[in-house]
């Protein structure tokens, strides 16, 4: 159980050094990349309703597109917990690490166990690994908000070509 929990801090710390790098570079923390997941999956569900006509899928696409408007709410508050320096309790909370450490550990047998090829299959399957991904990107904590390497750039583009003043002569 040990080995379980510590690749579990280790998956979090490689979630959290991806999420910092995202939010240096775009200005967006990993509750956008969490809420963009959720549209994702919500986006690929629908298709999966269309394609099988199973009512299950267009409740996980309502259940998703719903959970992406969470995601984005709890921004502000995740925001406001950095700012006064308290951790994220998604991070040590054990019930969720057993959710965690669980898809992999229940799922992954499951999958090599059933072999089938099918594009339903491999939607399901590519839809678990993005929840999964979700579940380590909501246990992040994000940095304080900041200028983006972005945004430095396309403000030092817009300041090189804007135009220059002329010169204006002046007769005394």
């Amino acid at each position: 159980m040990n080995a379980l929990l510590a690749a579990d801090n280790w998956l979090i710390l490689q979630f959290e050094r991806f999420s910092h790098w995202f939010q240096r570079l775009t200005g967006k923390t990993n509750f956008f990349l969490t809420a963009a997941l959720s549209l994702v999956i919500s986006v690929v569900y629908f298709f999966l309703a269309f394609f099988t006509q199973l009512p299950i899928y267009f409740i996980g696409s309502a259940f998703f597109f719903i959970y992406s408007i969470f995601a984005q709410w709890s921004e502000k508050q995740g925001l406001d917990r950095v700012s006064r320096g308290f951790a994220n309790p998604k991070k040590t909370l054990l019930p969720i690490k057993f959710i965690r450490i669980g898809i992999p550990v229940i799922y992954v047998p499951l999958i090599f166990s059933n072999l089938e090829f099918g594009v339903v299959n491999w939607m399901s399957n590519g839809i678990l690994f993005l929840v999964w991904a979700i579940l380590y990107l909501f246990a992040c904590d994000p940095l304080p908000p900041g200028t983006s390497k972005l945004r430095e750039w396309a403000n030092s583009l817009k300041a090189a070509f804007a135009p220059q003043p002329v010169p204006s002569e002046s007769r005394t």
